[in-house]
């Protein structure tokens, strides 16, 4: 959502009038919009980069000595030698017709998935208004039934043709009530002839995929931060407040809820949760990692994330970014403090775990399991025991780089045997699964912060000059 001066004014005012007659649910609503007021504060200083560039302060000679990146890569990431020397072996590729939710089907293990080489462009198209620094698009395109969904800046949700880009319709889904038109949060989700859809406001609503007709609209607990996850027949939605919401997927009935730690730090966008069969797993800002019974909320088992050790480049927030993915009965997680862990999905033992940060989504492929940790290291595990087969510093990938103001990447994903990762700065990056090594290297017309995504052998991209691209064989 969009943190402005006046939007926050106008929310205090319809709490507080709302409740008048409340003492205690007034001083709720004072200390709620406190705690996000400060986390968005945390987050404007984070992004934001050296303090004389908010404040306007005037520039120091420079200290003498040698500088040192703040992003430093992280100790103790190295082969293990027996993994090494040994060969990898991957699965053959499949080929998905659809990309239905954020992470792509819901439990957000994809593997290896076909696609059509050489990547060229197919066809470009505008999803409407572009994101900034203040209002990044981050909700992840979605693909089913032929088409493609996205969500700009502007909290617009359009459909286009798959083959050809063309636009079949586009619709806001800004609630009536509101004065803000943008927002940072919530993204789209496709289930059973349905499309969901929320953009960081305290409403989740279901769509005609035909027309975007709305079908049934439902208000939350607080303003959605997470792109929906559907499965069971419900719609999962985790809030500002780091509260797991649960709606029936066929009308908006609310269904039940549970209260996570209230986390006043954050980063921007959030993890969807994962579904698999008769379990949800969450990730919370706090740092928890959750599973529940998708029929009523009640807990299976929990874990935590956050870590007292400053470890990696965001040592100070538990945030879990990254999707969970549940693969094959493990379930891979990984925290922006500094933890990376694979748990049993039945019982939440940790299975092992690294010290690796990260706010990218894990992705399982056979016995390997590639992420992307937060300095810009491209890292695969053994599945089994965590162990590390390579490590690539993507900055060496690269012919020329400004050390003041290095790529944010985003991925991988895998597919047509490499792993595809872009960047904020336009960089695409095409790696041998096997060692890491460029295959092939490509600029975009724009930068992004979401990970590609791939359907029916095309990988789609999403800019933040908000074009949608599609790049497939010839």
């Amino acid at each position: 959502m969009r943190f402005t001066q006046q939007g926050w004014r106008n929310r205090m005012q319809r709490c507080t009038t709302d409740h008048s007659g409340d003492t205690g649910i007034m001083h709720f609503c004072k200390a709620f919009l406190f705690f996000i007021l400060l986390g968005a504060l945390s987050m404007s200083l984070a992004a934001c980069g050296p303090a004389k560039r908010i404040f306007g302060e005037d520039e120091k000679p420079p200290l003498e000595g040698e500088r040192l990146s703040v992003l430093q890569y992280q100790d103790g990431l190295e082969p293990d030698p027996v993994l090494a020397s040994s060969q990898m072996e991957l699965p053959e590729s499949w080929r998905n017709s659809f990309w239905p939710q954020s992470g792509g089907y819901p439990s957000h293990a994809m593997g290896h998935l076909g696609l059509d080489m050489p990547l060229t462009r197919k066809w470009s198209a505008s999803v409407g208004t572009a994101g900034h620094r203040r209002r990044p698009i981050l909700a992840r395109p979605v693909i089913a039934d032929g088409k493609v969904f996205t969500l700009d800046a502007a909290a617009r949700l359009s459909a286009f043709e798959a083959e050809s880009g063309k636009r079949l319709w586009q619709r806001s889904i800004t609630p009536k009530n509101e004065t803000e038109t943008g927002t940072v949060g919530g993204g789209i989700a496709f289930s059973e002839g349905r499309l969901f859809a929320g953009a960081g406001y305290m409403q989740i609503a279901a769509y005609n995929p035909e027309t975007g007709e709305t079908l049934w609209t439902q208000n939350t607990a607080a303003p959605i931060r997470s792109a929906p996850a559907v499965g069971s027949g419900r719609v999962f939605v985790i809030t500002l407040d780091n509260k797991i919401q649960a709606f029936n997927a066929e009308n908006g009935e609310f269904l039940w809820d549970y209260s996570g730690v209230l986390e006043t730090t954050n980063l921007l966008g959030s993890s969807a949760p994962a579904v698999y069969r008769n379990i949800v797993v969450a990730a919370l800002s706090s740092g928890e990692v959750l599973a529940l019974r998708t029929e009523n909320g009640q807990v299976l088992w929990q874990d935590n994330l956050a870590s007292l050790r400053r470890h990696g480049a965001l040592p100070g927030i538990s945030d879990i970014r990254g999707l969970p993915v549940i693969d094959r009965g493990i379930i891979y997680v990984i925290g922006a403090s500094g933890r990376m862990v694979a748990l049993d999905e039945n019982s939440g033992r940790r299975i092992w775990q690294q010290e690796i940060g990260g706010t990218e989504t894990p992705w399982p492929v056979g016995d390997t399991v590639f992420v992307l940790t937060d300095d810009r290291q491209l890292v695969a595990l053994s599945r089994h025991n965590g162990r590390i087969h390579w490590v690539e510093r993507l900055d060496d990938l690269l012919d020329r780089i400004d050390p003041k103001d290095p790529p944010v990447w985003t991925g991988p994903v895998f597919g047509g045997e490499r792993l595809i990762l872009a960047s904020n700065q336009g960089h695409v990056l095409e790696l041998d699964p096997y060692s890491g090594s460029v295959k092939n290297s490509w600029t975009l017309r724009s930068g992004t912060v979401i990970p590609p995504v791939i359907a029916d052998g095309r990988l789609y991209i999403l800019g933040q000059d908000a074009q949608l691209s599609a790049f497939g064989g010839k």
